[in-house]
């Protein structure tokens, strides 16, 4: 099981901060999946694996990571124990970008 939480609010388009709470065999989703703009976590506690096309990158509690948001990907957490992360994604400013942030808004 996954819980998000929102440290920011969701009017703003261009920005998510997002405390991400995985329980131990924990995944963001059931595929790899992308968007527009950029993703960056850090790992508060525990332990997960950040898949990204057909690469994977297990990182611990300290670690960061940053990497364009196009590339499909995914977090899970395949340990035996709860992990959090604090995860930002800086969406695509442009035009486009903000009227495809626009029809995700929460109303």
């Amino acid at each position: 099981m996954l819980r998000r939480e929102f440290m920011m609010h969701l009017d703003d388009p261009y920005l998510d901060v997002i405390e991400l709470a995985f329980d131990a065999g924990g995944e963001m989703r059931p595929h790899l999946a992308k968007h527009s703009g950029r993703d960056y976590g850090l790992v508060l506690s525990g332990q997960v694996v950040v898949e990204i096309e057909d690469t994977e990158e297990t990182l611990r509690r300290g670690d960061y990571i940053s990497f364009d948001a196009e590339r499909p990907h995914r977090v899970v957490n395949r340990s035996s124990k709860p992990a959090r992360l604090l995860w930002i994604i800086a969406h695509d400013r442009s035009e486009t970008g903000v009227k495809r942030r626009a029809n995700l808004r929460v109303q």
